[in-house]
């Protein structure tokens, strides 16, 4: 049995899990941590169990837009054929969790020796890509209220939780908007019986509520990312773990 909820390392193969596993080490993911910067050099590949990762771009502070999101069915590792180590983004711990970090030197050795290692890699660069460009056009054409229901229709499928640890300052950092704007927002929510917003803790209680205030860019980044994510050819992971 892998004791991981990842869903990427519970899917893998057992020749290559067995491969990486000596270099498997679990690590915290308080809210507001670090995990690489922009320009900083990478040691490890991250393979989220529980919370999120988002993906922000260049800032002298933590006050950037999010522009990918990373949960327990994805990984944050460079592109097995690059050449830099660097990272061109920030990933910040955005809701807190647990992950498992491997070494990427040995990461890179697996992607060398196991061509369906490669290919995993390479989907999940591509999922975060898909993100980023529909974050780009969702923030440049969708009010408050339809990206904000579209961030957190998406956090919830991707952290497999309903409810999770958000301040409304720091999901407004990761919207763009103002503090106001967000908390306009959940209020409306709030009243209309879709969230429950409490003490720090926002819970989506009406997912098709939520999916109606949505805009259209949660359903075509859900089509897209479903379909990278698991090929059709891969079985449904084992969740026993």
């Amino acid at each position: 049995m892998r004791l991981t909820k990842n869903r990427v390392l519970l899917e893998l193969p057992e020749q290559i899990f067995q491969f990486l596993r000596p270099y498997i080490v679990k690590i915290e993911l308080p809210v507001g941590h670090l995990l690489v910067d922009v320009d900083e050099e990478l040691n490890c590949a991250y393979f989220p169990e529980r919370g999120i990762v988002a993906l922000t771009g260049p800032a002298m502070t933590d006050e950037s837009v999010a522009v990918a999101m990373i949960g327990r069915d994805s990984m944050i590792c460079p592109e097995p054929a690059g050449i830099s180590r660097l990272s061109l983004s920030r990933a910040v711990v955005s809701v807190s969790g647990t992950a498992s970090a491997v070494d990427l030197r040995r990461m890179r050795l697996a992607a060398e020796q196991f061509p369906m290692m490669r290919d995993t890699q390479l989907r999940h660069e591509r999922i975060l890509f898909v993100q980023a460009q529909q974050s780009a056009v969702c923030n440049a054409t969708h009010a408050v209220e339809a990206r904000m229901a579209r961030w957190l229709m998406f956090a919830c499928d991707i952290s497999g939780d309903d409810a999770m640890s958000m301040s409304q300052d720091r999901l407004a950092r990761l919207l763009g908007v103002q503090r106001n704007s967000v908390s306009l927002v959940a209020n409306s929510l709030m009243r209309m019986g879709v969230i429950r917003y409490s003490r720090g803790i926002i819970e989506v209680v009406d997912r098709g509520a939520l999916k109606h205030f949505s805009c259209e860019c949660y359903g075509m980044l859900k089509t897209q990312y479903d379909r990278l994510i698991r090929p059709a050819s891969t079985p449904p992971a084992d969740e026993t773990a």
